[in-house]
């Protein structure tokens, strides 16, 4: 019942292992995604169901600093990496990111972004930041899609 989501979709001309290989590079994340300064996996350093993920966003050119840590809740390789970010009361507000990695064919995939809200504030604070978290969203599937694609088109010059 107040469980809704956003998605956003981008066509990578890259293969599924190279838009992976940006997406699972969790402590990279700073150098393509606009709103990630900083982001680790905490403790172990794998992307594993259950392990913790650390970052800190940034919003508004940088104004604002949020801390968050987040449960991995899915990471199968080259195809889905999920995760819910913890709040301090749960059913009241809580969201997870999900991407899903979906080979159009073996140079090109169909990349989606998908951000959804539950609890019980969900719905209202959905109200104010839903156009902000989908702009944020498609500008971050805009990074990942050159950073994937330039990863590919570095791999042919290479050969």
């Amino acid at each position: 019942m107040f469980n809704k989501s956003l998605t956003c979709k981008v066509d990578v001309k890259a293969p599924a292992r190279d838009v992976w290989g940006v997406v699972s590079a969790v402590a990279a994340y700073h150098r393509w995604n606009p709103f990630i300064v900083f982001g680790r996996v905490m403790f172990r350093q794998q992307l594993e169901s259950g392990r913790l993920l650390e970052a800190h966003l940034s919003y508004n050119g940088g104004k604002t600093i949020e801390k968050v840590t987040a449960r991995i809740l899915m990471a199968d390789t080259l195809s889905e990496l999920r995760w819910e970010v913890e709040t301090r009361l749960p059913f009241l507000y809580r969201y997870e990111h999900a991407f899903f990695i979906n080979p159009v064919n073996e140079a090109r995939v169909e990349f989606v972004h998908r951000r959804r809200s539950k609890g019980l504030l969900s719905p209202f604070i959905r109200l104010f930041t839903r156009k902000r978290a989908l702009q944020a969203m498609e500008a971050m599937n805009e990074e990942l899609r050159k950073v994937a694609e330039a990863r590919e088109g570095a791999g042919e010059k290479s050969e």
